[in-house]
């Protein structure tokens, strides 16, 4: 049976990937810290679904918990999806973010999807099959601080993979989600209430189009229309307005 490995599925957008995997019969390694909520979630799916989940508690912000993934995948020839989606944000400025959040963040971001990409793809080549999500943002085209930044590694990482490995048959796609209704601002202590109702969307609308986008060979997929637009007006915006008003949304989270 194929197996769909995800990172960080225990609520919002890697909750709903893990639902709608299971829908599609893929057998599911849980990725994430918290060992209690990956327990449930496993029971949930089990009990829900014809397929099994196992569970792998990992800390994608150590060195330690990369390789524990990386590892498991190595030794896994049915692991033919893969979901890069663990993450998380710092709301606070730069030279009062202690070095080492600043580090774990980048190691979450970046180094954990690269990585972990690096042994799937690997695995996948000796099949010619194999799909790979990558939870990017539209921060990607803004300017706010390493979390954009990072997310503009991870979209220019995920395109470059879909043009190398795409005649392969292996298709990677990055999806860049607006505002989302899941845990991630509380977590990081952001403010949810300053920006209105329309501007958010659902996880359910974020994974059916990531996943439309990754069956098709898409490199990147903007859910919602708003969205698209928010994407073309950052896009062709000259960057010192970009930049000022990448501050004046970090200043309204703060």
């Amino acid at each position: 049976m194929a197996k769909a490995l995800i990172t960080g599925p225990t609520s919002g957008i890697g909750l709903e990937f893990a639902h709608q995997l299971a829908q599609k019969g893929y057998d599911l390694i849980l990725v994430s810290r918290n060992l209690t909520r990956l327990n449930a979630l496993a029971t949930e799916i089990n009990n829900k679904y014809r397929v099994a989940a196992q569970v792998l508690e990992a800390d994608l912000a150590t060195d330690a918990g990369i390789k524990k993934t990386c590892e498991l995948i190595d030794n896994d020839i049915e692991v033919e999806f893969v979901v890069n989606n663990a993450g998380l944000g710092i709301n606070n400025s730069f030279h009062k973010t202690a070095l080492s959040d600043e580090v774990g963040l980048l190691s979450v971001l970046v180094k954990a999807p690269l990585e972990i990409s690096h042994s799937a793809i690997n695995q996948m080549l000796k099949k010619n099959k194999g799909f790979i999500v990558n939870v990017g943002s539209v921060a990607t085209w803004t300017t706010s601080g390493t979390y954009s930044a990072a997310k503009v590694w991870l979209t220019s990482f995920s395109e470059s993979l879909n043009t190398n490995y795409k005649k392969l048959g292996i298709n990677v796609t990055v999806v860049a989600p607006g505002l989302t209704r899941t845990e991630f601002h509380q977590r990081a202590k952001m403010p949810t209430d300053v920006f209105p109702n329309w501007m958010w969307i659902s996880t359910n609308l974020v994974v059916k189009d990531s996943l439309k986008a990754v069956f098709k060979g898409k490199a990147v997929v903007i859910p919602h229309l708003k969205y698209k637009l928010m994407y073309l007006f950052l896009r062709f915006l000259p960057r010192p307005i970009v930049r000022k008003f990448s501050n004046s949304y970090q200043s309204r989270r703060q």
